[in-house]
């Protein structure tokens, strides 16, 4: 595996692990004795985090493939 694989294999795997939390997350919401409108919302936040981390993950991706080891170097 190269370096950029790993750092690659990383990235996919921590945004998968945080991705299955967020369903997790929102079948225990469907699970519980709460009003719909408040299942709704607490539902819909957490697909919007986890949309944002799917977000994150391929922005990351293509940093990584040009070559932008360290993004913090741009600030």
């Amino acid at each position: 595996m190269t370096n950029h694989s790993k750092k690659i294999t990383a990235v996919i795997i921590i945004s998968s692990g945080l991705i299955a939390y967020c369903v997790l997350y929102v079948l225990v919401i469907v699970k519980l004795k709460l009003s719909t409108i408040l299942k709704i919302g607490l539902s819909a936040a957490t697909v919007v985090i986890a949309v944002a981390v799917v977000t994150v993950m391929v922005e990351r991706i293509r940093e990584i493939k040009k070559g932008e080891e360290d993004d913090l170097s741009k600030y």
